[in-house]
């Protein structure tokens, strides 16, 4: 191989392990957040799910979806789709920016006093270095 081929298999191999890095650790984040007190956790949704389910992510802009739980919810009716939101981190590119956040309109109220979203974030720098670790070897 020549010299050039050489730096270009090392730079591709570079940002690889670094998407890998960042998708792993925003992965980590996400479910962070969402692990219930019961488990753990900071998110507290008694009744219904409806917060934890109205979890959503996108990387076009902030998230929509459903705001007001349903009068006639039934317990635990509503349920979080974890496997929507992998799926919007795994289809990432390097340089996009990742929108993650809750639709329940009482999402807000909740974070200011439970600090699911700020916990989790806080331990981002530990997510990278964990992920770099890993991806190191590889």
């Amino acid at each position: 191989m020549s010299f050039s081929a050489d730096i270009e298999q090392f730079v591709l191999k570079s940002e690889k392990r670094l998407e890998g890095v960042i998708k792993e650790s925003i992965k980590n984040v996400v479910n962070t957040t969402q692990i219930e007190v019961k488990n753990g956790g900071k998110m507290r949704d008694r009744k219904t799910n409806f917060l934890r389910a109205s979890a959503r992510a996108s990387t076009e802009g902030f998230p929509s979806g459903p705001d007001i739980r349903p009068k006639d919810a039934q317990l635990n009716s509503f349920t979080y789709d974890g496997e929507a939101v992998i799926a919007v981190i795994n289809d990432m590119k390097l340089g996009d920016t990742f929108y993650f956040g809750w639709t329940a309109n009482y999402a807000a109220a909740r974070e200011l006093h439970d600090g699911f979203l700020e916990t989790a974030v806080q331990n981002w720098q530990q997510f990278v270095n964990a992920n770099s670790e890993r991806f190191r070897g590889k």
